[in-house]
């Protein structure tokens, strides 16, 4: 993923965490599952669901809440919120059956430097996604 991928670009990444998974599934079934945001509450330990409040859904350009949850016990020594707590995020990237990438917002609707995707490959007989998140050293932008 490329800095301008990742957000503006006009920061370095300060990390980079990537994980995949084998899927049975062809590319466009993951991609329907994965772009519902309203559903990611069924996979996330954190996310726990939320709705579309800007365009149409899963679209560039449209606007999701998410409604997050976070156990005390979470990396304890981090400056993190803790229990429940409201996100939005824009979609930024939707292309069926191969990426789909959204950025946070901040409290005034302007881009943070953290972006979400999922990114799908074919593999023999099913799908190999995977899931990146990024963020900058910069802070978030007003």
């Amino acid at each position: 993923m490329t800095q301008t991928e990742a957000g503006t670009g006009q920061h370095p990444t300060t990390f980079l965490v990537r994980a995949e998974i084998h899927v049975d599934a062809s590319p466009q079934e993951l991609y329907d599952v994965v772009s519902d945001l309203p559903r990611s509450g069924e996979w996330s330990p954190e996310c726990k669901g939320g709705e579309w409040v800007v365009g149409e859904p899963g679209q560039v350009g449209s606007i999701f809440r998410g409604d997050n949850l976070r156990s005390t016990e979470v990396v304890p020594w981090a400056p993190v919120i803790r229990g429940p707590w409201q996100t939005e995020s824009e979609v930024v990237e939707a292309v069926p059956g191969k990426v789909f990438r959204w950025v946070v917002l901040n409290s005034a609707r302007g881009r943070q430097e953290s972006v979400w995707s999922y990114e799908i490959e074919p593999a023999p007989a099913a799908a190999r996604p995977w899931s990146t998140t990024t963020a900058s050293a910069a802070s978030p932008r007003a």
